[in-house]
């Protein structure tokens, strides 16, 4: 087992106790839900040493030539083409050709305990992640900077720390699946709110707080909520090690195109919940 790993997973452990109140299980069995859609590194072979080199993006001719960047003798200097080389266009791009290769692990700057990462710049602590700049504790991430502590995020920066599966963030904080918001701390399932505290399915919003459905309510109210719902979501996530996606909520119906306009097919039946009072469940089915 990868030692990182390990490490990665008692880190899991503790972040998710923050974010949902208890852990939920070993990191490898949510490593599907949190990758999602994320760009995380992706593996190619070194043409050199035979060893896993990872890459951001995946368009590579499957003839194209792969090294990692600690494999790359950067003093190197190659001879000029010859005369016979230079013959024809088709002759020139064959040689040359020959000389490239494509270089991806790349780690920059004070970068150390990285796992199956590349394009990470002095940063440590990071495992299936692309493109992380001073950030520390970071698991199948994506272009983020100046962050700590985060699962399956992407597009983050400016201090987010303790934060789950949450997509064009910043500065936010014990936040899990939260889209495009901004200075947030402890908000669940939310889209574009700045400056919010303790909110829960809210969208639009600025320096709320206390929040459920756009709803205000007092401290308590919201702590009685909040705590049934964590309650649901921990039970989903053991049982099923995912969660949906924050829009999913709120598909109903699909388009089906006939003779030039769309018509909405019937929705599907709800599944019976598995609990008669779940506030999770009631949440997902409107």
């Amino acid at each position: 087992m990868d030692p990182i790993y390990e490490e990665f997973n008692k880190k899991w452990k503790t972040v998710s106790k923050i974010v949902l109140g208890e852990e939920v299980g070993e990191l490898a069995d949510f490593e599907k839900w949190l990758i999602g859609t994320s760009r995380t590194a992706l593996e190619r072979k070194s043409s050199i040493s035979g060893k896993p080199v990872r890459f951001v993006m995946p368009y590579y001719s499957d003839s194209a030539k792969f090294a990692s960047l600690d494999e790359i003798d950067l003093l190197k200097k190659f001879e000029p083409l010859n005369i016979n080389e230079l013959k024809d266009l088709d002759s020139i791009v064959e040689a040359v050709k020959e000389r490239i290769i494509y270089t991806g692990s790349v780690h920059l700057g004070e970068s150390k305990f990285l796992s199956e990462s590349t394009d990470i710049v002095s940063s440590s602590y990071i495992y299936k992640s692309a493109q992380v700049a001073y950030s520390k504790w970071i698991a199948y991430g994506y272009n983020m900077e100046n962050c700590e502590y985060l699962f399956g995020c992407q597009n983050t920066g400016y201090g987010s720390s303790f934060s789950i599966k949450c997509t064009g963030a910043d500065t936010q904080v014990r936040c899990l699946q939260n889209h495009s918001t901004s200075k947030c701390q402890d908000c669940y399932f939310s889209n574009s709110l700045v400056g919010a505290k303790n909110c829960l399915f809210s969208f639009g919003l600025r320096n709320a707080a206390y929040c459920v459905g756009n709803l205000q309510l007092s401290p308590e109210e919201y702590a009685k909520i909040k705590k049934k719902l964590l309650e649901d979501v921990v039970d989903d996530l053991k049982r099923k090690k995912t969660l949906p996606e924050l829009e999913d909520f709120f598909v109903s119906s699909e388009p089906n195109i006939t003779k030039g306009r769309a018509i909405l097919t019937k929705p599907k039946e709800p599944e019976k919940p598995d609990k008669e009072n779940s506030i999770w469940k009631r949440t997902c089915r409107t």
